[in-house]
């Protein structure tokens, strides 16, 4: 899942600590074309099983 709704999910993995994934980001950094882009190298770089109860920040595949 992604969302740019940091400080719910980072309460919410609290709770339920296991699940499928979560990409994080603020919006206030983002451009469309910068977001779209980052998005498709998270998805080509990694596999759904990577992110089983993992939590990421979008930045790590930002150009």
């Amino acid at each position: 899942m992604f969302t740019f709704n940091v400080k719910d999910f980072l309460a919410l993995v609290v709770q339920y600590p296991e699940h499928s994934g979560i990409i994080l980001a603020a919006q206030s950094s983002w451009s469309l074309t910068n977001l779209i882009h980052a998005l498709d190298r998270l998805l080509q770089e990694t596999t759904a099983d990577t992110w089983l109860g993992q939590v990421g920040w979008l930045n790590r595949w930002r150009s």
